[in-house]
């Protein structure tokens, strides 16, 4: 986690609680070629790690990404999400749409639509734990464009959380921001919406350690 921030308490969890994470193609990680269903991106990383950690009482983990716009995977909220009855649900919702970029969805339409699936959590889902991961910006080499382009989208993640009581906001904007300039060298993504394997170990280390489950990443 960059400097600064603070890491939130420990979300509880023992080997009957359901981890469900959704999202869009950073998620999806190709989990359909994965017999787990898993895929191999961060999602695996994270199951792995609290698996090795706590082999007692790791928790059931879900991987539900699809390669597709945050409208089109609110369309299948209940049958993705809601059907699958999760005690903490992971979310990550980019700004590309499934052609990656340059179209983008703007600030009012992914906040509503996003305010639109955690109405539907909330509803069936009363009791399930909120996990809010920021947008990233692969798709830009200016750290300058991709700060101005994603602060107004974290903005309305931040007000979400306050509004549906989420646990986290997972900082992965700045965690790139942080790496992407203090190792240039590093390949930390193939193109605008795949990860390399050092990006998707970014993404589970920065959710691990806002979630409480490791210490601070970044100092």
């Amino acid at each position: 986690m960059p400097k600064g921030k603070t890491a939130e308490m420990a979300i509880p969890f023992n080997r009957d609680t359901r981890f469900l994470f959704a999202g869009d193609t950073m998620t999806e990680a190709d989990r359909a070629a994965d017999p787990e269903g898993l895929g191999s991106g961060y999602v695996r990383f994270i199951r792995d790690f609290i698996r090795a950690q706590h082999p007692p009482t790791a928790p059931i983990v879900i991987n539900r990404g699809h390669r597709a716009r945050i409208v089109d995977l609110a369309a299948r909220w209940k049958e993705d999400v809601i059907a699958e009855r999760p005690d903490v649900l992971s979310m990550h919702f980019d700004l590309n749409t499934a052609s990656n970029m340059p179209e983008q969805v703007s600030v009012d339409q992914y906040h509503a639509v996003y305010r639109q699936v955690l109405v539907q959590t909330k509803e069936f889902l009363p009791r399930c734990k909120l996990v809010f991961c920021q947008p990233t910006a692969l798709w830009s080499k200016s750290a300058v464009e991709a700060d101005d382009r994603i602060r107004p989208y974290v903005q309305s993640i931040a007000e979400l959380k306050e509004e549906f009581g989420g646990e986290v906001i997972v900082p992965l904007h700045e965690a790139f921001v942080f790496s992407r300039r203090a190792r240039p060298d590093v390949q930390w993504f193939v193109d605008q919406s795949t990860l390399t394997s050092s990006g998707h170990m970014l993404v589970a280390y920065t959710w691990l350690e806002s979630c409480g489950m490791v210490k601070r990443a970044f100092t």
